[in-house]
């Protein structure tokens, strides 16, 4: 194996465990909290614990068919998803929601959090204003729910549900992020993926990103990024860097949508958040299932 790859390999691999740790505004904060997957389950009647039994059934098929294009979806499946649209959100934001689903049918309001505050099981909640990356782009046009306590890794060539929301800050990035949630009804395919896990400064993960492309993946995952558990996904193809494209909210990757990813789905460059709203979905002749890497596989990475 050639020195760079063990180089990039090593790279991916390492955990960062410095013996402290910087807060949002880059301040040392102290020593690097030991991770737990001991995550505590919210108070029902609390306002930000999701109650599964609002909604008729009738509402829930109208929502989930707005989310995936196509009647039938069982509506069970609203207990599984991690993702709400609700747009606009109960808080002032100048958003565009028009090729947007509408708003789930849930009174839940949102909690606020930073990087390292961990939301409770069955808890719902968007980033606060300052320092939450994609947060809370994304939260000014629904609302995440945590619903397990650790995230796996999709395998290579696998479809995963994404959501991101356009930044100001990405137009130095050379790669496009994505947060893998069920509910977002935007499936990318993984291609050839690698594995690591998100390091307690940004020079670390950048350090991964080169890394993973050097070694020829087309997607990296941060399973369980910060202490908030969100699962991160980051396209390195050649066409998904953001400083070329300036500021793509779709990025270049092909999307379906549909409960099985079957449909056809076009993206609305105009909105701030990535969607299927930009044509009419048509069926493709595709099987389902998972398509194949794109590019070989260079090595495991764990």
């Amino acid at each position: 194996m050639a020195a760079g790859r063990i180089l990039a390999l090593v790279v991916l691999t390492t955990r960062s465990s410095p013996s402290w740790r910087r807060d949002e505004m880059g301040r040392r904060v102290g020593p690097e909290p030991r991770k737990s997957w001991a995550v505590r389950r919210c108070v029902p009647g609390t306002p930000s614990c999701v109650d599964e039994r609002e909604g008729s059934a009738a509402e829930w098929a109208a929502y989930l068919a707005a989310v995936y294009g196509e009647s039938g979806v069982p509506t069970s499946a609203r207990r599984s998803l991690e993702w709400f649209y609700r747009c606009p959100p109960n808080r002032t934001a100048n958003v565009s929601c028009g090729a947007l689903p509408p708003p789930a049918p849930l009174s839940a309001r949102p909690r606020e959090v930073k990087l390292w505050q961990t939301p409770l099981l069955g808890e719902a909640f968007c980033g606060e204003p300052k320092n939450t990356d994609g947060l809370y782009a994304a939260g000014l046009h629904g609302f995440f729910v945590k619903r397990r306590s650790n995230n796996t890794p999709a395998p290579d060539g696998a479809w995963v549900e994404v959501l991101r929301g356009r930044k100001d800050d990405e137009a130095t990035f050379n790669s496009t992020w994505y947060y893998v949630v069920r509910g977002s009804g935007v499936w990318l395919n993984v291609g050839a993926t690698a594995h690591a896990t998100i390091g307690a400064r940004k020079k670390h993960h950048r350090l991964q990103v080169a890394a993973a492309r050097a070694a020829g993946y087309d997607t990296l995952q941060f399973a369980n990024a910060w202490d908030v558990d969100m699962h991160e996904l980051v396209d390195l193809r050649p066409g998904a860097r953001q400083d070329v494209l300036g500021l793509s909210t779709c990025g270049t990757a092909p999307l379906r949508t549909g409960w099985h990813h079957a449909l056809h789905c076009a993206c609305d460059e105009g909105a701030q958040l990535i969607n299927c709203g930009g044509a009419r979905r048509a069926r493709l002749d595709a099987p389902r299932g998972s398509a194949p890497p794109t590019r070989r596989r260079v090595a495991a990475v764990r």
